[in-house]
């Protein structure tokens, strides 16, 4: 699997040697194949564990702001390293859909 990652990363995706690709991910296997796809690569790996999702449809303060927190991280951490491609779970695409109702 992590072959095909790094096959995606070169042929799909046309990401050069060096390059940054930024991971988040949770902790687990599909982190794993991330990262070592991009050594295949020969692309540098800038991992960050991802913000909380609220469990709730009506998700409290508190969990508001963990996840403008954990949003904000992740716009700082992208404008300073400048990665050429964001990989992520299915789960994390809807960030930005759940960011925009929830904040």
């Amino acid at each position: 699997r992590g072959r095909a990652v790094c096959c995606a990363l070169r042929r799909r995706w046309e990401v050069g040697d060096g390059a940054r690709v930024m991971l988040i991910y949770p902790p687990g296997l599909d982190f794993l194949v991330a990262f070592f796809g991009c050594q295949y690569a020969a692309v540098i790996a800038v991992p960050y564990y991802p913000p909380i999702i609220p469990a709730s449809p009506m998700p409290s303060a508190g969990a508001k702001k963990m996840l403008a927190d954990g949003l904000a991280k992740v716009v700082r951490i992208y404008s300073s390293c400048h990665p050429e491609l964001l990989l992520s779970t299915t789960m994390y695409l809807r960030l930005k859909w759940l960011s925009s109702k929830l904040l």
